[in-house]
């Protein structure tokens, strides 16, 4: 893990790669303190992926609403020298990277 964001309104975590991977972590309820359960099960995580994905580590992400508070978006920086916009809502099977 390279970068981190924790989006508080939507109780989600972004995680950063040092593989330009992205992922994110939708906890379940408010009272779930910790990523893992109890009986030590790998998190639940999501990636976040598309074919413009980052080609070196994350080093920075910024979650923002945009559009009047209608549009959740994730902000990365990469040492690939770029920066990527993301529809936050989005998962693998769609392509979330503009």
């Amino acid at each position: 893990m390279t970068a981190y964001e924790y989006a508080q309104s939507e109780q989600t975590l972004y995680l950063g790669l040092s593989n330009g991977k992205l992922f994110k972590f939708c906890s379940k309820s408010i009272e779930q303190k910790s990523i893992f359960t109890s009986s030590g099960k790998p998190p639940d995580l999501a990636e976040i992926d598309s074919p413009n994905c980052h080609k070196g580590s994350i080093t920075k992400i910024i979650y923002a609403k945009v559009n009047n508070m209608s549009l959740d978006v994730i902000i990365t920086a990469s040492s690939d020298r770029t920066i990527k916009l993301w529809e936050a809502k989005n998962s693998k099977t769609n392509n979330p990277c503009f």
